[in-house]
């Protein structure tokens, strides 16, 4: 396998000679069943591991959800409005579990239904009558 200076794959050796037919500088030549080198991560990031750049990213998304977050009436996720949207205190980020959604969620499909069904029984007993 050939690679280039790049260190990417090139199909031929002619790719990676130079005028007078020598390899170039920084190509390589690897033989047919030995092993060659795999860059698969670069290096640490160390702004990434600062406390400062977590506080600031769990502050950023907390911040953000709290924009999004729907305002719960007795367990119902319904309308968001402008009086009940933060979902944590603003100096303590955290990300609300996504069991409690879940169930929001399951609590607002089950009351749908159940006012479905009511409909359809009072429209029956109307219609019997």
């Amino acid at each position: 396998m050939f690679y280039n200076e790049h260190g990417k794959h090139v199909r031929t050796k002619k790719e990676i000679l130079d005028d007078s037919g020598n390899i170039r500088k920084g190509c390589k030549i690897v033989k047919k069943g030995e092993a060659y080198e795999r860059t698969l991560f670069t290096a640490k990031n160390k702004l990434i591991k600062q406390e400062n750049f977590l506080d600031e990213a769990k502050l950023f998304y907390t911040d953000l959800i709290n924009l999004l977050i729907v305002v719960s009436t007795p367990g119902i996720a319904i309308v968001p409005t402008v009086e009940n949207k933060e979902v944590t205190e603003p100096h303590k980020p955290q990300i609300p579990p996504k069991a409690t959604f879940e169930e929001r969620l399951r609590i607002y499909q089950r009351e749908a239904d159940q006012q479905h069904t009511q409909r359809n029984y009072h429209s029956r007993d109307k219609g019997a009558r």
